[in-house]
């Protein structure tokens, strides 16, 4: 198995794949036996690839977030239009809150 170095998370799953290949025809009454070292480089591999995994949900997450924001500006803005449009003449925008008329 490669020693853990930079790589993507796709990369990653596909070492852990390669590293169990050799077993991939095992039965069901066989059994592997892993040594210290292989089980500590695996775990390696897999807290990287965690750690991938949750940059890449953020990145995701934040992306969706900046993508709503632009359409909220978006009803916004031509909210704003309309509201302008509407009363020609007058340049002050007062919110109506459902009080007084």
């Amino acid at each position: 198995m490669r020693a853990a170095q930079s790589f993507s998370l796709s990369g990653g799953l596909q070492m852990l794949s390669d590293a169990f290949a050799p077993h991939r025809d095992i039965t069901e009454d066989e059994t592997v036996v892993l040594g210290g070292e292989e089980v500590r480089s695996l775990l390696k591999i897999i807290r990287t690839l965690r750690h991938l995994a949750i940059l890449q949900e953020r990145e995701l997450g934040a992306l969706r977030r900046l993508d709503d924001a632009r359409e909220l500006r978006k009803v916004v803005s031509s909210e704003l239009k309309a509201a302008v449009e509407s009363r020609p003449g007058d340049n002050v925008l007062r919110p109506d809150f459902g009080g007084k008329p």
